[in-house]
């Protein structure tokens, strides 16, 4: 009887490749997700993300069922709203709920994951060498169709969402989008490029998720993000 032998370098470059393979397929779910998010014809989304640690320095992205989390055409469902948001709105005061929240990103650069984009700093890198890198959500070479997705253990209540652009002036986001899992969604213009606060007030909205997927970017954007993003409001009753 013939006994083949594999070495310990075949099997790391097959383990290697078997990785490499996982985490392709777990992003192009992910965008699949967020692009879902995005489009403007009513659709299931049957997914939700749950983050398994894989390997040391990178958060990989696994799926399990969601059901009764749709998103809808917003001209057709008196739950949809567009608001375009402004600059010159004030950032409110009040507690930050997505400071509470769990959040996941259709990729990020390394050592700007999504938790960077709700860890409490609006300070992301600048072009004059200022800023800090590291406290911004960068994606991995992704554009239109990259996004977050926030979520919270009970229901709570949205008047504001404020948005903060990687204030470099490469990356910029210049539409996108907010979703609730209502399935009410608010249209996002140009965020400043300068990484200033952009405020889209949303009513009051009784919410366990919020997406923000972006469908719109600059010509020189080469990793889209955000610096922050902060959700104002407070606990359902």
């Amino acid at each position: 009887m013939e006994v083949r032998s594999t070495s310990r370098c075949q099997v790391s470059t097959r383990l290697q490749s078997s990785s490499r393979s996982l985490r392709y397929r777990q992003r192009l779910r992910m965008s699949d997700c967020l692009n879902s998010l995005s489009s403007d014809q009513s659709s299931e989304l049957p997914i939700l993300c749950s983050p398994v640690r894989v390997c040391p320095n990178e958060l990989l992205l696994l799926f399990s069922p969601l059901s009764n989390f749709t998103t809808t055409n917003s001209t057709s469902s008196s739950n949809s709203t567009i608001a375009a948001g402004s600059s010159n709105l004030p950032v409110p005061t009040g507690p930050n709920l997505a400071l509470n929240a769990t959040i996941y990103a259709s990729t990020s650069s390394y050592n700007q994951g999504a938790d960077k984009a709700i860890d409490g700093s609006v300070n992301g890198y600048k072009d004059d060498g200022s800023g800090d890198y590291s406290k911004e959500w960068a994606s991995n070479h992704e554009g239109a169709g990259a996004g977050l997705y926030l979520t919270w253990p009970t229901s709570i209540n949205v008047s504001t969402v404020v948005l903060y652009d990687r204030p470099n002036a490469g990356d910029q986001v210049t539409a996108g989008r907010l979703t609730f899992s209502d399935g009410s969604t608010f249209q996002v213009s140009t965020l400043p490029n300068n990484g200033s606060a952009f405020v889209v007030p949303v009513g009051n909205r009784a919410t366990t998720s919020l997406a923000f997927s972006v469908t719109g970017v600059s010509d020189s954007t080469a990793n889209v993000g955000l610096a922050e993003i902060q959700v104002y409001g407070s606990l359902a009753s």
